[in-house]
């Protein structure tokens, strides 16, 4: 499905109709109902939303916990839009820019913006760009079976560009960053360096294991420091960071 079919969906967001391989569960939760389109039932997250239910509900809280009411959260690997709904109905967030390249996320993602009824709360408007830390093209997708959310850019192999942070958002203050993307969680906090530089913002990050060093390297330059450790795994581990001094 092509970025122009998505962007018709959003212009006749009234006469939208869920796509005949989708099923929408609606659920209720903390007493607001909430809808989650769903395509494969076997995937990771939509496994987790197909019982009704938020994936991640423990790093979703740990965000809650940290963002400013009222602030544009970022949401960076947005994939289906799961953290991107939450901080819109939960954490009093004005408004959320979900970025997300690979299209069978964001045809999701599109999809559940309008069921919740979130359009006029999100900025859409740089879906099916990768995040980067300089302009690239020709980046094609690596998919895992039953995992959407681990599906990988791959260099030479499609037509995806990749954007830097900066260029996209020259001048909007992004008051929280989630980044999950997937083992380019560096390059793609290079790429906001400046809107980093300039905010402040809280983030939370997916770190791959092979980018402490890296990581670590990030954190003193940019005078940043770990506030909580989420989960952490074989290959992976969750952190929230901020500024050491406000």
């Amino acid at each position: 499905m092509s970025l122009e079919e998505i962007r018709r969906w959003i212009r006749f967001r009234d006469r939208f109709c869920v796509p005949p391989e989708m099923q929408v569960v609606r659920t209720v939760i903390e007493g607001q109902p909430i809808f989650f389109s769903i395509a494969n039932p076997g995937d990771r997250i939509q496994r987790k939303q197909m019982r009704g239910r938020f994936y991640e509900p423990e790093e979703l809280d740990l965000i809650r916990q940290h963002f400013p009411p009222g602030g544009v959260f970022c949401d960076i690997g947005a994939n289906t839009g799961n953290h991107s709904i939450f901080a819109a109905r939960f954490c009093g967030a004005r408004l959320v820019i979900p970025l997300e390249p690979n299209p069978a996320a964001y045809r999701l993602l599109v999809s559940n913006f309008i069921l919740n009824d979130l359009l006029e709360k999100a900025d859409l408007s740089a879906l099916g760009f990768g995040i980067s830390n300089r302009s690239q093209s020709g980046f094609g997708l690596s998919a895992r079976e039953n995992n959407l959310g681990a599906t990988q850019l791959v260099e030479g192999s499609g037509e995806i560009e990749l954007r830097a942070g900066d260029d996209l958002f020259t001048d909007r203050a992004l008051d929280f960053l989630k980044i999950d993307v997937e083992g380019m969680e560096l390059d793609v906090l290079e790429g906001f360096a400046a809107n980093i530089a300039r905010s402040r913002p809280k983030i939370f990050l997916e770190l791959a294991r092979t980018n402490e060093d890296r990581f670590a390297r990030w954190l003193d330059q940019n005078d940043y420091t770990p506030l909580v450790e989420g989960r952490a795994f074989r290959f992976n581990r969750n952190v929230l960071i901020g500024p050491r001094r406000p």
